[in-house]
């Protein structure tokens, strides 16, 4: 194991950064357990000529717990459930999948 997958190893292990959560492919079944970092940053966009600020929902997760996540799938972080929308992206060294999501 490299020194990156170690330290995201230990990212997603800590407690103030990273939620427990449950995955379950297309939101159905009992959830597969895993550990996740959720992020809300403002997006700019442009709406009509004009910028916009938007809220948005990134929750990224190990490869090694969600191996191919997908559109419509869901986490579920303490009882509020994400839904992901669109193609889910992974890091350059493929250790994790950023997942833009709505809900909550």
């Amino acid at each position: 194991m490299n020194a990156f997958a170690r330290a995201l190893d230990r990212l997603f292990a800590h407690r103030d950064l990273s939620h427990a959560a449950l995955y379950r492919p297309q939101g159905a079944g009992d959830g597969v357990p895993c550990r996740v970092i959720k992020r809300q940053p403002d997006e700019l966009s442009d709406f009509g000529g004009s910028p916009m600020v938007r809220a948005t929902t990134l929750i990224d997760v190990r490869v090694v717990e969600v191996a191919k996540p997908r559109e419509g799938d869901t986490f579920d972080l303490a009882g509020d459930v994400y839904s992901v929308l669109g193609v889910p992206r992974r890091d350059a060294d493929r250790l994790t999948w950023t997942c833009g999501c709505r809900g909550g």
